[in-house]
């Protein structure tokens, strides 16, 4: 009888990089505010705000 495999498959996961220009923040707390947001949708990963460069990816 054949041994099954012991190795658990991982999900395919889209390591994707975007950048994104983004306009409108006022202060660097809501860039954290919008940072914090987008990281909760789902198809997002992990997000990161550059306040100084009005950028997210």
């Amino acid at each position: 009888m054949p041994e099954k495999s012991r190795r658990q498959t991982q999900p395919e996961v889209n390591k994707e990089k975007k950048v994104y220009r983004v306009q409108g923040f006022s202060c660097a707390n809501c860039a954290g505010k919008f940072e914090r947001n987008v990281k909760k949708l789902p198809e997002v990963q992990d997000a990161k705000v550059n306040f100084g460069a009005s950028k997210i990816s």
